[in-house]
């Protein structure tokens, strides 16, 4: 091989290495490109969904504050609505209270009215039913060896005791007098009797334990005071309360002497076996009969401190005091 031949491979062999080097680089800058191209755009389709996103957030974001303007309308008008039926609901309420309280009154007046009239009417059945057993008592003492006399008055409850002769309850001091003075008997006068009823000292018992009350017996008695007397009274087997009412029934020197006085009171209070009452017990009713209104019943004997006074707060015995002492 000569010179000539040896340069012109070398020279092919140049150009060959020169055009593949050439392909080698083209296509690596085209790959490149190319990759470039890709993200550049893969960047935009990100950029434009991220403004998307914005775009959509903004929206949103406005349609809360519209929400929000728009609750909070509804809100305060809610509130006044609530605040003017709050008004309309007191004032209601208000002029329901007024004419609930003038009904109350009303009802109230009315029934005030309604008890007085059945009280007047009771307390009325009450003293028709026990007036006819209320007696008036006249005793008469004198002083041995002496012209000087003595006399005294007052009311008593005729009973029928079982298997005994009817008997008039009153107070010890109806038939007791001063010391030295002997009775000489008792004068016992009935409504609906004609005849008078004489009891001699031996028809006379009082209480020998400072107890206010006294019994006279009636040996003769009339058709009247049999008949009047014929059904036991009903007696109170319960002690009363601070304030249940009470009527006083008898004779009081300041009353009628022909019929009966009777006097309105209340229990005050309690003294051992008595009964403190508001109900008046003046000299001449000691004696009679202290009925309890609602049981319409026997409570005791009423009695008093001062001789021809009429006390403010009165006594008055339990009737058990007699009837189990008797």
């Amino acid at each position: 091989m000569n010179n000539e031949e040896h340069f012109e491979i070398s020279l092919h062999t140049s150009i060959i290495a020169i055009v593949v080097i050439g392909v080698v680089v083209g296509a690596s800058y085209f790959y490149n490109y190319t990759g470039y191209k890709d993200i550049a755009l893969e960047n935009q389709d990100l950029q434009k969904q991220l403004f998307d996103h914005q775009t959509e957030l903004e929206n949103i974001r406005k349609e809360i504050n519209l929400l929000r303007f728009e609750s909070t309308g509804k809100v305060d008008e809610l509130n006044q609505k609530l605040s003017q039926e709050k008004v309309i609901r007191e004032s209601i309420e208000t002029q329901m209270d007024k004419q609930s309280l003038a009904s109350q009154k009303k009802i109230s007046s009315l029934e005030n009215r309604l008890s007085l009239t059945s009280l007047s009417s009771d307390l009325s059945s009450v003293i028709k039913n026990w007036e006819k057993l209320i007696v008036l008592i006249d005793c008469d003492f004198s002083l041995a060896n002496s012209y000087l006399s003595y006399s005294t008055s007052g009311s008593g409850t005729a009973l029928a005791f079982p298997n005994s002769p009817i008997k008039i309850v009153t107070n010890k001091h109806v038939l007791v007098a001063p010391y030295l003075y002997s009775m000489n008997g008792c004068v016992v006068k009935v409504q609906g009797s004609t005849k008078e009823f004489f009891v001699s000292p031996e028809g006379a018992e009082v209480s020998a334990n400072n107890y206010d009350w006294g019994i006279l017996e009636i040996t003769d008695p009339d058709e009247n005071l049999t008949k009047i007397t014929e059904v036991f009274p009903n007696i109170c087997e319960q002690k009363p309360s601070l304030g249940d009412s009470v009527i006083v029934l008898g004779y009081p020197d300041i009353g009628s002497k022909t019929t009966i006085t009777a006097t309105e009171g209340i229990v005050s209070g309690f003294d051992g076996d008595y009964f403190i009452t508001s109900a008046k017990v003046e000299q001449g009713n000691s004696g009679g009969a202290a009925i309890l209104s609602k049981k319409n019943c026997l409570l005791g004997i009423p009695t008093y401190a001062s001789l021809g006074e009429v006390e403010s707060l009165a006594r008055i015995l339990d009737i058990w005091t007699v009837l189990t002492k008797n």
